[in-house]
């Protein structure tokens, strides 16, 4: 049988010379197997995060993470700073909702807007036009880290860190600071085949279209905020994908929701045989440090994160 590549556009000859980029065009047939993991492209300010590349029969299922910590750059930019897609296990379990159109009206400014991408909405409004700022990009032994942060709301800073902890073990951190309350509300995209979503503000389990749990989501209990499952809404406009002009369906987002001036998330996405262990998320704040305590069935893990995004920041990873 025929293993089918990536990138078909990219022939033989547009690889000639670049044996790791056809390493990935081929999915690992022909080429040389990349050696880095992680990288942050400046000009886009996008950062690409992957558990591994190979061996070739494990190609697709490796986890793949972009995160955007870069400008917005021109009119066809959405309003998605620190916005994250989530691939594992051959899905991608936390998609961008899509571009929709190009027409104006309220599905344009839905799939443009804040609101449609995995990050923080804050008083439920689009993020300003501007740049978001990439933090430390931080690769040891087992685990990847990269931070970045925005000021794209008047008198808000959101500072966020995504953490590769294991091939299907994922933490985010958010942080958002302000002299004065605010509603903030972090949002999350799933893939438009999940048959089904059930769950609560600690933890929710996403089914697959086969009827398998696809992926467990925990969020930190120590700020517990409103939690809502949303599918198909028109008023506001929410929980929509689209992946071809002009064409959406319905998909489920799930928004977990604090009004405070300074608040922190702690969210962990677990698939694959993370998936089936149960979890405990427990955050603690000490100046400018963050503590998260991860507590699984066969592993704990203690994440600490002085000064995020800032110019003193450090990341300690220590399994218990």
């Amino acid at each position: 049988k025929r293993r089918r590549t990536l990138y078909k556009p990219l022939t033989g000859y547009a690889t000639r010379g670049y044996p790791q980029l056809d390493y990935i065009r081929s999915v690992g047939v022909s080429g040389v197997e990349p050696t880095e993991n992680a990288v942050l492209f400046p000009s886009s300010g996008q950062f690409v995060m992957r558990s591994g590349f190979g061996p070739p029969e494990e190609f697709e299922a490796q986890t793949h993470i972009i995160f955007d910590v870069g400008q917005y750059r021109t009119n066809h930019s959405h309003y998605d700073a620190l916005m994250m897609h989530l691939h594992a296990g051959g899905l991608t379990v936390l998609p961008d909702s899509g571009l929709y159109s190009y027409e104006e009206g309220a599905d344009h400014d839905y799939f443009y807007g804040t609101s449609a991408h995995n990050t923080v909405v804050v008083d439920g409004l689009d993020q300003a036009e501007g740049t978001a700022h990439p933090g430390e990009t931080i690769q040891q032994d087992g685990w990847i880290y990269q931070s970045g942060f925005h000021n794209l709301y008047d008198g808000v800073v959101h500072r966020r860190a995504v953490l590769m902890l294991d091939r299907e073990l994922v933490l985010v951190v958010d942080e958002l600071d302000s002299a004065d309350p605010h509603t903030y509300t972090q949002t999350w995209h799933l893939f438009p085949t999940a048959s089904e979503v059930q769950g609560d503000a600690t933890m929710v389990t996403v089914v697959d279209e086969d009827g398998s749990d696809m992926m467990r989501i925990h969020q930190s209990s120590h700020d517990l905020p409103e939690f809502e499952i949303l599918y198909g809404q028109e008023d506001p406009v929410q929980g929509w994908y689209s992946d071809a002009y002009e064409e959406k369906v319905a998909n489920y987002a799930i928004e977990y929701t604090l009004d405070e001036a300074h608040s922190h998330f702690a969210t962990l996405f677990a698939t694959g045989a993370w998936s089936q262990e149960e979890a405990h998320v427990e955050l603690d704040e000490n100046g400018t440090t963050v503590t998260v305590q991860l507590a699984l069935d066969s592993v704990q893990y203690a994440v600490t994160i002085q000064d995020m995004a800032g110019s003193q920041e450090q990341v300690t990873v220590a399994i218990q």
